[in-house]
């Protein structure tokens, strides 16, 4: 998440939406959470230190830091990306079936509780096989070509999240795909607002020549 937003600071930079000042004022801000608010460091064994979590790591003795399961950090998206590609090599064409990466892959990493692959390419390479990708990425280009003149606004959102979905997969989280969606309407329908000006530019000459 951490990696996601610096990368939403940079397109906004590009984008020219915030300026260099504005981005150091908000990393800093973020540095401060960090430092400062528990969850940022639930999962390195921290979650119940109220004030300043951080600096227990430094002052513990090693010996005495407690760190939490490989479920729910990165060493768990590390396993099921090989999960991932193991079962795509078994079966590159076919895949395993729309769904069931969880069910019947995700068992066998974590026990009872299923992952999905934490990564939307390899769950999707690994279900519905190469072909399944190829449609799924062909999908992402036509979407690409509909949005690129559209509002930056409306786009750096879009953009972080497919950064997003690197480790994780947006189809488990509802609430998330819901959002994802209107971002998604909200790009194209500018970029058709978009060539609405351009036409009414293109006609403002002629419609001065003929007055």
């Amino acid at each position: 998440a951490w990696l996601i937003f610096i990368f939403g600071l940079i397109i906004l930079l590009i984008y020219k939406i915030i300026d260099f000042k504005k981005m150091i004022i908000i990393l800093s801000l973020w540095l401060l959470c960090i430092l400062t608010i528990p969850v940022s460091t639930y999962r390195i064994g921290l979650g119940d230190s109220k004030i300043f979590p951080l600096i227990n790591l430094f002052s513990s003795s090693p010996s005495d830091i407690v760190l939490p399961s490989p479920v729910g950090t990165a060493l768990s998206r590390f396993a099921l990306w090989k999960a991932a590609i193991i079962e795509t090599i078994k079966r590159p064409l076919t895949g395993i079936g729309v769904g069931v990466f969880a069910e019947h892959i995700g068992t066998k990493v974590f026990g009872p509780k299923g992952f999905h692959a934490h990564n939307i390419f390899l769950n999707v390479l690994a279900e519905e096989g190469v072909p399944g990708l190829f449609i799924f990425v062909n999908f992402l280009v036509i979407i690409a070509s509909k949005v690129k003149h559209a509002n930056p606004v409306a786009i750096a959102p879009i953009m972080m999240f497919l950064a997003s979905q690197l480790p994780d997969f947006f189809a488990e989280d509802y609430t998330f795909t819901t959002i994802e969606f209107y971002f998604l309407a909200a790009a194209i329908n500018s970029r058709k607002i978009v060539s609405s000006n351009s036409q009414m530019e293109s006609l403002t000459p002629l419609l001065s020549s003929e007055i």
